[in-house]
């Protein structure tokens, strides 16, 4: 006889069991990836839906958020199971494509406040992970003539600069495996001498200047809802480290340490669900902007806050899409 699929108090009842006093970490990928097969996420989304106390509690922690996702936030053990003292999460996120648009995309760089194991349920994505050290003494004077250049040219030169960090970054990540560069055809737009005739900059100095991100960290109020921030910390320079081909069925472990995004091809639905743990040494995670983008010390972020009604249709919609596909 075949077992039932697992309910929303077994997969607690599971995550408490292993995650209310520890840290999660690589060797639970295969665990944590076994909980989550498609009934069970099918029968998980069923029990919130028909539960309106327990559907209230979850849009209330919920919201789209600023990389481009609904954020739902399913269990919060610490709130929701008595004597548990860690923050450990079971999240949702679902990148739908009538929100996201219809041309393949990336995340900003940013940064976590928590380690996670996450499974990809629909759709695929690639995990670009990088390396975060100081600047060395060449990538400040490079950062250096780069604020000098800002106040020299034009906005629409800025802009174009800019843009080409982004087909240089995707260039990078090539060397450890991404598929970006190639698959949105970027050889077509980089522009190398065009970049040493607005800056001066030599083709190893643009590869540098491309490592080059202010680093932000979150200053936002607890319990805030609607908004957060981000300011200006320091720069830092950021290495590719590794970029990750998941598919649906594929779990993997991200560690806080480790600055990433995810790129996706936002014609279609992705969806991810997560297990969270918190890293109290780090408790608010951060942003990565590059000075070719973003020059002021604070950035601030919106939230779109989900009500039941709005998370409702969110997951009738996305429990439809699962069945059908």
């Amino acid at each position: 006889m075949q077992q039932r699929s697992r309910s929303y108090k077994d997969i607690q009842t599971i995550l408490t069991d292993h995650f209310s006093d520890r840290s999660i970490n690589a060797g639970d990928v295969d665990m944590v990836g076994s909980i989550f097969e498609k009934e069970d996420v099918i029968y998980l989304i069923k029990d919130v839906l028909n539960n309106p106390e327990l559907l209230s509690k979850v849009a209330n922690r919920s919201y789209t958020h600023a990389l481009g996702f609904d954020k739902i936030v399913l269990m919060d053990l610490r709130k929701d199971v008595p004597k548990v003292s860690q923050k450990t999460q079971l999240r949702l996120h679902i990148w739908n494509p009538e929100n996201t648009g219809a041309l393949p995309i990336v995340e900003a760089l940013h940064e976590h406040s928590f380690d996670f194991v996450s499974t990809v349920l629909t759709g695929h994505l690639e995990n670009q992970q990088f390396l975060l050290s100081p600047l060395s003494k060449r990538e400040e004077d490079i950062l250096t003539k780069l604020r000098f250049i800002i106040n020299k040219i034009t906005p629409a030169e800025l802009k174009f600069l800019n843009e080409q960090m982004e087909i240089v970054e995707a260039l990078r990540l090539s060397g450890v495996g991404s598929k970006q560069f190639g698959n949105l055809k970027m050889d077509l737009d980089l522009d190398i001498n065009r970049i040493n005739d607005l800056t001066g900059f030599s083709y190893n100095e643009i590869m540098l200047l491309c490592s080059i991100e202010g680093h932000y960290v979150s200053n936002r109020i607890s319990g805030e809802r609607q908004a957060y921030k981000h300011v200006l910390k320091d720069y830092v320079s950021l290495t590719p480290f590794c970029a990750m081909k998941l598919d649906a069925g594929e779990s993997y472990f991200h560690p806080y340490q480790l600055p990433h995004r995810l790129y996706y091809d936002n014609k279609i639905l992705n969806s991810t669900i997560l297990v969270t743990t918190e890293v109290p040494s780090n408790p608010e995670g951060g942003s990565l902007q590059r000075p070719t983008y973003v020059q002021k010390e604070e950035q601030s972020y919106d939230k779109i806050v989900l009500t039941p009604e709005s998370l409702t249709k969110i997951l009738n919609d996305y429990l439809d899409y699962l069945v059908t596909h």
